[in-house]
């Protein structure tokens, strides 16, 4: 027992020396089981190809999102638009218009609750950001948007997501916590995946990253600081999240209202 206290003492210590001189909030049990339980989403799409009255399963593709919304019937959820619209080209699109191409969705929470009813209501080619309107689904919104003004390049940050979608809902929990610094700001160097996609628009982290961890939240303090967008493969921990003032902004457009805090 005595060698627990000790480690747990140690880890908390570590986490403390590792921020900038400015004092980050600190992130405990509690606020975990928060973040983990309430605000973490788990999405899936699957695209069928319709043919003779038969459905061929053509694709599958999954990311992380955060919950931004919840009302009484439905809740919003933030993920990345590469995700929500990276499959649908044009051809894809006229597919779909004929009835020969459909998708169908669904998201899962830690806790345990899933809908099949998901719809894509507003979307950001240039901030890889997306809404995803939930039916018949409960989840707890983040709180605040970290104010980036305030924050200091190093400053500790958090991902909770799941690499190559690997997750579990409980009470068999799987789901993964990665733990890096903010790196600071894009720009052309981070060669961005999708040309429509503008560098300035997003930041970059040092939070070991994969596929399947797209649209994951990545938190500074308690805030939501950014979603995970893109890595460089050839750089090991090199992470690309949308900015906190492009997602707060996003939000304010299609009328969710999240404070920007410290």
């Amino acid at each position: 027992m005595l060698l627990r206290h000790l480690k747990i003492i140690f880890v908390a210590l570590t986490f403390f020396l590792s921020g900038s001189c400015r004092s980050s909030p600190a992130l405990d049990d509690s606020d975990f089981s928060v973040i983990l339980a309430d605000a973490y989403i788990q999405l899936h799409l699957d695209y069928y190809f319709v043919s003779n009255g038969d459905s061929h399963r053509i694709g599958s593709y999954d990311a992380g999102g955060v919950c931004v919304q919840s009302l009484d019937s439905s809740s919003v959820i933030l993920t990345v638009n590469h995700f929500c619209n990276g499959q649908d080209s044009a051809e894809v699109h006229d597919l779909m218009s004929r009835g020969l191409i459909w998708r169908e969705g669904i998201a899962k929470s830690l806790s345990g609750q899933s809908s099949n009813v998901m719809k894509v209501i507003a979307s950001s080619p240039e901030n890889d950001l997306c809404l995803v309107q939930i039916k018949e689904f409960d989840c707890s919104p983040v709180q605040g948007i970290q104010d980036i003004s305030v924050a200091h390049l190093f400053d500790p940050i958090i991902n909770i997501g799941a690499p190559l979608a690997i997750f579990n809902a409980e009470p068999r929990s799987l789901l993964f916590r990665q733990v890096g610094t903010w790196s600071g700001y894009c720009n052309d160097t981070c060669n961005m995946p999708d040309t429509l996609m503008k560098p300035e628009n997003f930041i970059a982290h040092s939070i070991p990253t994969s596929l399947g961890q797209s649209g994951s939240p990545i938190f500074m303090g308690r805030n939501l600081f950014s979603i995970q967008v893109a890595n460089i493969s050839s750089i090991d921990n090199f992470g690309i999240g949308a900015c906190p003032i492009m997602i707060s902004n996003f939000l304010d457009i299609n009328g969710i209202d999240i404070q920007i805090l410290e």
